[in-house]
């Protein structure tokens, strides 16, 4: 569908799919033809290439590490998708969590009479009221949360004796484990939940429809009836929606590290996803290193606790780690939503040498978004590939890229600099990624109820369970389950998961530099853009080798 802007300022926007961006990727189709009843039905495109036994879905038996801030387990559309959580931000050597029942009544000895001659005293009112136990118990564990094979090869990374006391102070360490009462929402992060959602979401368990179901993509022999995964929905206004992920029968492993997390954090993350031999590891996220973040992040380094030595030395051995980790297990890393020319750190490692896997942001629209991050700046080539994400509006001395149906628009004549001074005009798109939320004030959109405690968010509310998400966060989340599929594709068909260099030669063979989305022109080019003045800029510059297509990646 095109823009027609017959309504500019009003807000009149285009109805889309909300798993667009599936759509976008090939992993699946619109049903067609469409429902009598006009509800939304998709049916597996690329995921047929998988070829699966009825039931199965997509990506079973893979696990993707997400090093992020946390993940919601008790979402509705990922409850049994999350395995426990290991917290290195919470404790210096990892904390790890198990449930307990809770604590019966704590009795209260009744008190003895008062002498006969004693004043009287005014009863306590709140005597009566049976107190429960609440606080968290922690043990010591008994070994590190990383296996001594995985530290010795870890010691025989080390460059130096700074780099070697890092390793074995890290060795030495013993992580805690933490018994509760209840699993807390307030310790999820609403990013990781939605990276999640991303990755790993699908529908909640529900009784077996009546029509034969099918996700390998053939007919079902029983009454000969092509598959579709009906999203057909119970209650359009309460509870979880018919949601999908890309590889939603994998599991998400959390680790969570802090937002701007330290050297050592991201020294037993990494340490911790190679032990646990999953098949992604996926980290949305910035390593402020002081020497290797862009210079025009001017909050990392310079402080005494960033310049020391032995700050520089854990530092340094992360870089090596990262590297002999993704020669191993594939490194999805988002390049960075401040719309220059240079990645942020560690997607601006990658290259053709490793399996650091950079990936960039496209709109609705097949055009860069506004925010993501390209090469330009080093002359090397760094972003590896593009998935579907959001946009950001832009007002410059080089780029207008306004929403026009904001009301905003209306109150102000944009074009008056644009004809004067030849400002490159390129067209916005409204359109995110749905995708799973921790409910309440932790999350992005609040629900209906935002004011409440999230414990006891009321799980019918739906506008709390899910967000509109996007930034360079959600395309690499896209392509880390992408990924996944291709691992759980390779170990069916070869026996054996694929190294981090050849799926990042697979995913640099799917690229395509054209997209054939049903609301845009056929084979519509991606177009690079000059957001920051440049006379040229390459389209590998921009979305490497192209956008994901899940059909040629598979």
């Amino acid at each position: 569908m095109s823009a027609s802007y017959k309504g500019q300022g009003r807000e009149c926007y285009d109805w889309y799919h909300y798993l667009w961006h599936l759509i976008a990727i090939r992993a699946v189709k619109a049903a067609a033809p469409a429902p009598a009843d006009g509800k939304y039905a998709i049916e597996p495109d690329a995921w047929s290439k998988l070829n699966l036994d009825v039931g199965v879905l997509p990506g079973e038996g893979e696990v993707i590490a997400l090093i992020d801030t946390g993940v919601n387990d008790k979402h509705p559309n990922l409850a049994g998708r999350i395995l426990p959580a290991v917290d290195f931000a919470s404790h210096p050597y990892g904390m790890v969590f198990a449930d307990r029942a809770a604590p019966g009544p704590l009795t209260v000895p009744a008190a003895p009479p008062p002498p006969p001659d004693s004043p009287a005293v005014t009863p306590d009112p709140l005597s009566k009221i049976d107190k429960t136990m609440t606080r968290g118990l922690e043990a010591v564990l008994a070994d590190s949360l990383i296996d001594d094979a995985r530290w010795n090869a870890a010691q025989v990374l080390a460059a130096d004796p700074l780099q070697s006391d890092v390793v074995e102070r890290l060795r030495a360490g013993r992580g805690v484990k933490r018994s509760l009462t209840s699993a807390s929402r307030r310790r999820y992060g609403a990013h990781g939940t939605a990276c999640a959602g991303l990755l790993v979401g699908a529908p909640p368990a529900a009784p077996a429809p009546s029509g034969p179901q099918n996700l390998a993509g053939g007919v079902d022999p029983v009454e000969g009836v092509a598959p579709a995964l009906c999203v057909d929905d119970p209650d359009p206004d309460t509870g979880p929606i018919p949601y999908w992920g890309v590889a939603p029968g994998a599991k998400v492993l959390p680790i969570v590290v802090s937002a701007e997390p330290t050297a050592e954090q991201l020294i037993l993350a990494f340490l911790y996803a190679w032990d646990q031999g999953v098949s992604v590891i996926h980290f949305p996220r910035e390593a402020p290193d002081p020497s290797r973040a862009p210079h025009y992040k001017p909050g990392y380094g310079g402080t005494r606790y960033e310049d020391g030595a032995a700050e520089q030395a854990a530092w340094t051995f992360f870089q090596r780690l990262l590297k002999v980790v993704s020669d191993h297990i594939p490194v999805v890393c988002a390049a960075g939503n401040d719309g220059v020319n240079h990645l942020i750190y560690p997607a601006s490692e990658a290259d053709s040498s490793n399996g650091i896997i950079a990936v960039g942001s496209v709109t609705y629209r097949g055009r860069r978004a506004s925010y993501s991050n390209y090469d330009g700046s080093s002359g090397t080539l760094r972003v590896t590939i593009a998935a579907p994400s959001d946009d950001a509006e832009v007002y410059t001395r080089h780029q207008m890229r306004l929403d026009r149906e904001s009301p905003g628009w209306r109150e102000h004549d944009h074009f008056v600099h644009a004809d004067k001074n030849g400002v490159d005009w390129v067209e916005y798109a409204p359109q995110a990624l749905l995708t799973t939320d921790v409910p309440g004030p932790s999350g992005y959109a609040g629900g209906n109820f935002g004011a409440l405690d999230p414990d006891v968010q009321p799980a019918n509310d739906r506008p709390a369970l899910y967000a509109l998400f996007g930034g360079t966060s959600g395309a690499s989340a896209i392509v880390a389950g992408a990924v996944a599929l291709r691992q759980s594709q390779a170990l069916k068909t070869a026996g054996a998961r694929r190294t981090g260099v050849q799926i990042k030669a697979d995913l640099v063979n799917s690229g395509a530099l054209a997209v054939n989305w049903p609301w845009l022109a056929p084979n519509a080019a991606l177009d690079p853009d000059a957001p920051n003045g440049e006379m040229a800029i390459s389209q590998a510059a921009q979305f490497g080798a192209g956008v994901l297509d899940l059909d040629k990646l598979l």
